[in-house]
């Protein structure tokens, strides 16, 4: 039988074997030769992850492959190497000695959150390369990749970066203060800040709507490579809104990041709230704060270097970021480290930093999830790059800039390591935000400059306008010149004989 399994997660360090369980293959009948070519469906490159096929216990299989010289290390200086083998959240480490060789239990380690049936090697400093079966094991193919290698090809079949990232990002109900601005029928918005937040990165913008069922996320994640939770204003329960939205989209990207594919999200403000509220199946867990129009510096954890979203940030972005008040903060919510833990949050988030609201009140600041790409952030970086209402203490010094683009370009990036993509440019251009006007709404005093303003039944284009041809499109531009030409001559003929003494002579004009 064949299991099916797939790795939530794999630390950047490790470099890892993934071991697929099968029967083994009798070549002599036919019934499961069909079984074999169906297996071989999955293509094998080098680099890709590995596929193995058992009929024994992994570590009876191991031991074969030692006796029957299968297994080599590529330095020929290393002699023993250290395996970790895990299966269904059990784990166990194995010595490897290649000088006799042997497996030597190293005791039992700590589990890890595993999906069903899946089954690794781990190992570091080393790579193992298959080179050749013992009797009665059938090996269809073997690679061995680091982690690193893994997310940048996992769900492309190029190991190079995605050049041309689109990400969703969520529209959310229309806030009372913006909905009283406007009278036309709307029903969503998304501040084009969190659009130009993105682009300004390097990658296009789709719109997630609200009020859809399920299957309309399940079919329109695959197609991103990322998706954003914005800020703004509005309340987890209300049914078919933002909130609802976003558990559809964090449970697809959970899935998602199940089966290899990897699927980074982001939230910002309440995103970051969004985030947490979901991560506890909805427990509101959220305590009141007074952090409006408060620019603030970080207070990094004593490790927030070992997180993905701090370990490689430029020292002077630290630097900025841990002196300097260049955070611009808008929440009248938080999560503290006491409801931090007494939700259980820290079992699978962690923590890079806090700050203080006016009032004294420790929050948390920027998280990210143990296991998958998904981050969060308390604070706007958005509204240093592109927000300009005044008398909001948001800074817009080159300081704050830098370390405000720092946010956008990692999350841009995180979403370069995603290969999904739309069936044809056709099909992108249906669907990206450029189809929508942004309305100034800073004109009318809303605490967004622009937003994409949405009415109830707003949805993707099924057809894009013709295009025409440049000869055609000239000779329309040429017909249009004409007629708007005859027009005008026609309008001044006719305010000339208005003028004059003959009203007769006008009416045929």
């Amino acid at each position: 039988m064949l299991f099916a399994g797939s790795i939530r997660y794999v630390p950047e360090n490790i470099i890892y074997i993934e071991i697929v369980p099968h029967e083994l293959l009798d070549r002599n009948r036919p019934e499961r030769l069909k079984e074999k070519r169906a297996f071989r469906k999955f293509p094998h490159r080098r680099g890709d992850l590995t596929e193995l096929l058992w009929s024994v216990p992994p570590t009876t299989y191991l031991q074969q492959l030692l006796d029957h010289g299968a297994v080599r290390c590529r330095k020929r200086q290393q002699v023993e190497q250290t395996f970790r083998f895990v299966a269904d959240s059990k784990s166990e480490m194995i010595r490897v000695d290649f000088a006799t060789p042997k497996l030597v239990p190293a005791g039992p380690r700590p589990s890890i959150i595993m999906a069903p049936s899946t089954v690794l090697f781990t190992m570091s400093l080393v790579l193992v390369t298959l080179v050749g079966t013992p009797p009665r094991v059938f090996v269809e193919s073997a690679t061995v990749i680091s982690s690193e290698d893994h997310r940048s090809r996992v769900g492309s079949s190029s190991s190079q970066p995605n050049e041309e990232p689109i990400i969703g990002v969520l529209a959310q109900e229309m806030s009372y203060s913006l909905a009283e601005k406007y009278e036309e029928n709307y029903e969503s918005y998304i501040a084009a800040s969190y659009v130009k937040f993105v682009e300004g990165a390097g990658a296009r913008v789709v719109p997630i709507w609200i009020n859809k069922t399920r299957d309309y996320y399940e079919s329109l994640l695959p197609k991103l490579n990322g998706a954003l939770f914005p800020g703004g204003a509005t309340w987890f329960n209300q049914s078919n809104g933002y909130a609802e939205a976003g558990r559809h989209i964090y449970d697809v990207a959970v899935e998602l990041n199940a089966q290899g594919v990897y699927f980074p999200v982001w939230g910002t403000c309440l995103g970051f709230e969004l985030l947490t509220y979901l991560a506890v199946d909805g427990n509101e867990h959220r305590a009141h704060c007074s952090s409006n129009n408060q620019g603030l510096h970080l207070d990094f954890t004593a490790d927030f270097r070992t997180s993905r979203l701090f370990a490689k940030a430029p020292e002077d972005v630290v630097q900025i970021l841990a002196n300097e008040p260049v955070t611009a903060n808008f929440h009248q919510f938080c999560t503290t480290e006491q409801n931090f833990t007494e939700y259980g949050l820290d079992r699978e988030w962690r923590v890079m930093s806090t700050n203080k609201d006016w009032n004294g009140l420790e929050f948390i600041s920027t998280i990210e999830h143990k296991t998958l790409p998904f981050y969060g952030v308390q604070f706007h970086p958005e509204k240093n790059l592109y927000e300009w209402v005044r008398g909001k203490n948001i800074s817009h010094s080159p300081n704050a800039i830098r370390a405000a683009q720092y946010f956008a370009d990692f999350f841009v990036n995180e979403a370069r390591q995603n290969g999904q993509h739309f069936a044809s440019e056709v099909d992108i251009d249906k669907h990206v935000i450029y189809n929508f006007p942004a309305t100034f709404t800073g004109l009318k005093r809303s605490a967004f400059e622009q937003c994409y303003l949405f009415e109830a039944n707003v949805d993707y284009l099924d057809e894009l306008p013709p295009v025409y041809p440049p000869r055609v499109a000239a000779a329309r531009k040429g017909t249009v010149k004409k007629l708007a030409a005859a027009q005008h001559s026609n309008k001044r003929r006719k305010n000339r004989c208005n003028k004059s003494e003959n009203s007769n002579k006008c009416a045929g004009i």
